[in-house]
């Protein structure tokens, strides 16, 4: 909750803005994940929605079941058309190898939105015993959907046990 908003995702990757105070729906959106069957192998399962402000600015940024990083306008519920591409960035890329959208699901919550240096956190999960997603976490410019950073949370193929 943020003011007198609250600001909810759906297990089928929608978000809304509801006013607290009254209950009313302020918007809603709907990337239509669920339209290409149930994603990844944690099914419709979704960690949230992260929020981020600087001066007039505020967006909220969300992981969706299909493998995207969303960014909206808090204030309408749009996306954002200079974040990535058009508001969304596809996550199965940059991960060094090819991925496979069916397997890949994002696990870490975007509300890690950190300022100063305003950098939205997104992760990925996939099933036990394969290396296909290769565990990164990343870091993603709030304002562009530029990498901030990648991470890896797996040990080299060989390196472990």
């Amino acid at each position: 909750m943020v003011g007198d908003v609250l600001f909810v995702s759906t297990s089928f990757s929608q978000v809304a803005a509801i006013d607290a105070a009254t209950g009313r729906t302020v918007w809603v959106y709907d990337p239509e994940t669920w339209t290409h069957g149930t994603p990844s192998n944690n099914g419709f399962v979704h960690r949230g929605v992260g929020y981020w402000a600087a001066g007039d600015d505020r967006s909220i940024l969300f992981g969706t079941g299909d493998g995207y990083l969303i960014c909206l306008n808090a204030r309408r519920g749009r996306p954002i058309p200079t974040f990535g591409d058009g508001g969304r960035i596809d996550l199965t890329h940059g991960l060094g190898r090819p991925v496979d959208r069916k397997l890949y699901g994002v696990f870490l919550a975007t509300s890690r939105v950190r300022r100063p240096r305003d950098h939205g956190v997104e992760g990925a999960r996939h099933p036990a015993g394969r290396r296909d997603a290769a565990g990164y976490v990343r870091g993603f410019d709030v304002r562009s959907g530029g990498w901030a950073y990648r991470r890896s949370g797996v040990p080299p193929v060989g390196t472990c046990c």
